[in-house]
């Protein structure tokens, strides 16, 4: 017996940082608008939607080696993935907390905990991207 995964659109993602987000726009808007056939872009907040089949998420919460800050280069590694390859799991159940401050005239403050993460489920539905981080000349 053979297993396939179904397999649609808006199923490949590519969480990068803001900076590549900013690289990327720039790049694609001034050497390749015009030969890049899956291709969406939201010029109001300079960012891109949809590139080649992948969703673009912008992140700054990705948990990668930065080569940028532990070897000093100018290299800094992004993630692609396939939702079927990240599973998703909550391991302490949501906490809620309130509390009276009294040095803010005793104004109430909700607070609410939970420890949740994402986990890789399959290595072959995720991969690490490289971006070159170097200032241009």
């Amino acid at each position: 017996m053979q297993w396939t995964i179904e397999t649609g659109p808006g199923d490949r993602y590519l969480v990068i940082r803001a900076a590549q987000m900013e690289d990327l726009y720039a790049d694609i808007i001034d050497n390749h608008a015009q030969s890049v056939q899956d291709l969406e872009i939201d010029s109001n907040q300079r960012m891109v939607r949809r590139l080649y089949g992948f969703t673009v998420i912008k992140s700054q919460r990705i948990l990668v080696a930065d080569s940028v800050t532990t070897a000093g280069t100018d290299v800094a590694s992004d993630l692609a993935f396939h939702k079927n390859a990240i599973k998703c799991r909550v391991w302490q159940d949501k906490e809620v907390h309130m509390d009276v401050l009294p040095t803010r005239r005793h104004a109430w403050q909700l607070r609410t905990v939970i420890n949740a993460g994402a986990t890789r489920a399959r290595d072959g539905g995720v991969v690490e991207v490289l971006s070159d981080q170097s200032p241009s000349p």
